[in-house]
């Protein structure tokens, strides 16, 4: 359990230690809209595309798909995320669109651990339409720590690959 906690409060101080970019990483609410509360403890962390520790809790093999209307139009179809999980390993791609702009980001996790804690890698990667609003390719850690029944506690941290730009939850 000591491991653990000077595991977290290392990853903590990692991810404050620097600025954080502009919009290199895309936000975190922007990222997580199919998701009705935390990433540690709904429906997985959407098979790890959220929360890649969550993949350890998972028992079996699932697979996902949400998407949003635009408003009462059902036949709009403009944000949609399709996410694949089996124990410790999970895919996803989120698709967003907004007038013009249209980004699809992708993601690998991996997540290992027991049933108190787990810690989580991503690598993610975007493609985008408009070069001047580019998600940039970041690696994801992340941490979850259930002590008692009915509380979980995470971390997460995205770290970009092609500048200094981190984020942290």
């Amino acid at each position: 359990m000591k491991t653990i906690l000077l595991t977290a409060i290392l990853l903590l101080s990692i991810i404050s230690a620097a600025p954080a970019g502009q919009q290199a990483i895309p936000s975190y609410y922007s990222q997580y809209d199919f998701l009705m509360a935390p990433a540690s403890t709904y429906y997985e962390g959407l098979l790890g595309f959220a929360n890649p520790a969550a993949l350890n809790f998972l028992k079996n093999s699932e697979n996902r798909f949400y998407w949003s209307t635009d408003g009462t139009a059902a036949g709009t179809f403009k944000n949609w995320g399709l996410f694949f999980g089996s124990p410790h390993i999970g895919f996803g791609m989120l698709h967003q669109k907004n007038g013009d702009f249209k980004a699809t980001d992708y993601r690998i996790s991996l997540g290992i651990g027991s049933d108190e804690a787990a810690i989580g890698l991503a690598y993610g990667w975007s493609k985008v339409n408009i070069d001047s609003l580019k998600h940039e390719r970041l690696f994801k850690s992340s941490l979850i720590v259930r002590p008692l029944k009915y509380l979980s506690l995470s971390l997460l941290g995205d770290f970009s690959v092609e500048s200094s730009a981190r984020r942290g939850a």
